[in-house]
């Protein structure tokens, strides 16, 4: 953290430069044609080969049997094979095929409550000012991303009205998604199938809500990260922070906890995170809400209890965010847990994909001579350790199919981080400054601080032994498997909760007065006004050379070519062409078209621009027929 070189990051084509192996890309795509598979995607460093085939031509090249595979729950099914072969010559070129041995996880829903005033909520408001979020910087080069799985049973959707309705309901500025890469807005489906949705709009109103200015970008691909990766790969200019609320237990509990995620996307996962961290991009992904022992023990019970955290939370690359509750009703926070009421409980606990980062080993050590770090259970504790820190995952109000509702979940945690940090980004870049970047070492750096600049608000109460659940309804599953929180960090709750004024100052920011975006109202009124001023200035311009009657006045302003020569006309077209460019160059861009993508902003500059290029017509054929 304290390098002079920091912020000097890599292009993307140096990054590319540095990954590049043609002689092995070659040699992948000769041998995809000469057993019949087309190539259909490549990445531009030629590290992802996307190729199709039957799968007939598959399992001959594979040396693999492929077969139909259907969920025990949902009963969906997909094709996959238990093991395959690289012809000989490829090992040292290709680090695995994915999608052939990883069968898709099926994440379960997040718990939610129905709406009740009488709740203790958690709201756009509250979020701001408990942790200490006082300004809104924007800046034109900052972005955010959330991502959400496809599913082999739905896809993630999200409303563009819900978003809408839920700035309404808390008067904030009227932002939009500004590129759905999946083209995953439906209204009608958030309507008709709620469950659907109620995760994406919690990441996507709550993200823009706590970075207003910040442009937004969605993405979805299948759950094993291979679209996501090809997408942000691919992308000239990504978005400087990534949130994903979405996570596989590393473990099955069903094959007698074998590794349910296989070491190709492992590695491949972590190769990407470093790779967009040298790019200055940072990655921030939720813990999971199953607390230690994972989604299968809601699902299984207690033969599923056991030590297994989600991945990618587990990549050392990545921030990983855990939850905590308290937020919605003043505080102080402690542990988010079902036992508490809390619907979910944080997930946490020590990685079996992944070693443990110099960053962190010292927070860690820490963490195993207190009274609860002794609890954990002997060979548990070597691997990487998440969460890093955690935020409020509590009853969050959002709007879903246009009716409210209360949701819990990590889901949330994640993307206000996030958006918290990409408003780190807008000061930095006001400033002339690089993007934070991969910022776990500063953190864990700054939280051993005894100067006053920890930005962690310590959380040492509550621990993460049982699933999510609602005791009256849907009981959670406790386990002996768990962790407790303690002074410092501790495998609940990370370093605890961010301070955002303190912790905004690790990155070098300053004070300043950071220019708001432009309203719709602000923009009409600058179309109107200018448009006005240009009139005035014609008439004034006329009356201060003329002391005339009318049509003496018209045949001196000829002169200056104002009146005859059709200046007036061609200057009034100008405008409202220039006023149409600019609503129509300041649009959202992305593949995806929905309600919510044309805005007051651009829809003021263009019928202000409209209305002027009619006045400038209108004009020339007055002066073309009183000719």
């Amino acid at each position: 953290p304290d390098s002079p070189r920091r912020g000097e990051y890599l292009s993307k084509v140096e990054v590319e430069d540095l990954v590049r192996n043609s002689a092995g890309t070659a040699a992948v795509k000769a041998w995809l044609q000469s057993v019949g598979a087309t190539v259909t995607r490549e990445t531009p460093a030629g590290e992802y080969l996307v190729a199709e085939a039957p799968i007939s031509t598959w399992e001959s090249a594979l040396s693999a049997r492929f077969q139909v595979f259907q969920h025990r729950r949902d009963r969906v099914t997909t094709v996959r094979c238990l093991n395959y072969t690289l012809e000989a010559g490829l090992e040292e070129h290709v680090e695995g095929v994915l999608r052939t041995v990883h069968l898709p996880f099926r994440p379960l829903s997040i718990p939610s409550t129905a709406f009740d005033e009488a709740l203790s909520l958690t709201t756009p408001a509250k979020l701001l000012e408990f942790y200490k979020v006082k300004s809104q910087p924007t800046h034109p080069d900052v972005r955010q991303s959330v991502y959400e799985a496809r599913t082999a049973t739905s896809d993630s959707r999200w409303s563009a009205e819900d978003l809408l309705r839920f700035q309404s309901e808390y008067s904030l500025p009227r932002v939009r998604v500004a590129e759905d890469y999946g083209c995953s807005m439906d209204n009608s489906a958030c309507t008709n199938d709620a469950d659907s949705c109620q995760e994406p709009n919690l990441d996507i109103q709550y993200m823009t809500a706590v970075s207003q200015n910040s442009q937004t970008v969605w993405y979805d691909s299948h759950n094993d990260f291979s679209g996501w990766l090809l997408q942000v790969l691919t992308d000239s200019d990504p978005p400087l922070v990534h949130s994903i609320s979405y996570g596989i237990p590393e473990l099955d509990a069903q094959s007698g906890f074998k590794a349910l995620v296989p070491n190709t996307l492992a590695k491949s996962f972590n190769t990407e995170a470093k790779k967009l961290g040298a790019r200055g991009i940072t990655i921030v992904v939720s813990s999971g809400d199953d607390g230690a022992p994972g989604a299968f023990a809601r699902e299984n019970g207690v033969d599923a209890c056991y030590y297994n955290p989600s991945f990618p939370a587990t990549s050392p690359y990545v921030t990983a965010v855990g939850g905590t509750m308290g937020v919605e009703s003043g505080g102080p926070e402690i542990t988010c847990s079902s036992t508490s009421n809390g619907l979910i409980t944080s997930g946490g606990g020590y990685s079996t994909l992944y070693e443990m980062p110099d960053y962190q080993r010292d927070a860690a050590a820490a963490y195993a001579e207190t009274s609860q770090g002794q609890k954990v259970s002997s060979g548990f504790s070597s691997g990487r350790g998440i969460p890093d820190l955690s935020m409020a995952a509590h009853n969050y109000m959002i709007f879903v199919g246009g009716a409210r509702a209360v949701v819990s979940g990590t889901s949330a945690s994640a993307p206000i981080f996030a958006a918290m940090l990409s408003l780190v980004n807008a000061q930095l870049a006001n400033q002339g400054k690089a993007p934070v970047g991969f910022v776990n070492p500063t953190l864990y750096k700054a939280a051993a601080a005894g100067d006053g600049s920890n930005p962690f608000n310590d959380i040492t109460t509550g621990d993460n032994l049982c699933t999510a659940g609602q005791p009256t309804v849907n009981p959670p599953q406790c386990c002996q498997q768990g962790f407790y929180a303690a002074p410092g960090w501790d495998p609940a709750t990370g370093l605890g909760s961010w301070n955002h004024e303190i912790g905004r100052h690790l990155f070098k920011t300053k004070d300043g007065a950071y220019p708001p975006p432009w309203s719709w109202w602000e923009v009409a009124l600058i179309v109107i006004g200018s448009s006005a001023a240009f009139v005035a200035l014609v008439w004034i311009l006329g009356r201060c050379l003329c002391g005339c009657d009318r049509a003496t006045r018209r045949q001196r302003l000829a002169r200056f070519g104002i009146i005859n020569s059709g200046s007036t006309q061609f200057g009034l077209f100008l405008l409202g062409v220039a006023w149409i460019a600019f609503g129509i160059i300041t649009a959202p861009k992305g593949e995806c078209a929905y309600s919510a993508t044309w805005n007051w902003t651009n829809s003021a500059a263009v019928a202000g621009g409209a209305c002027l290029i009619l006045w400038a017509v209108l004009r020339g054929i007055r002066a073309v027929v009183l000719k």
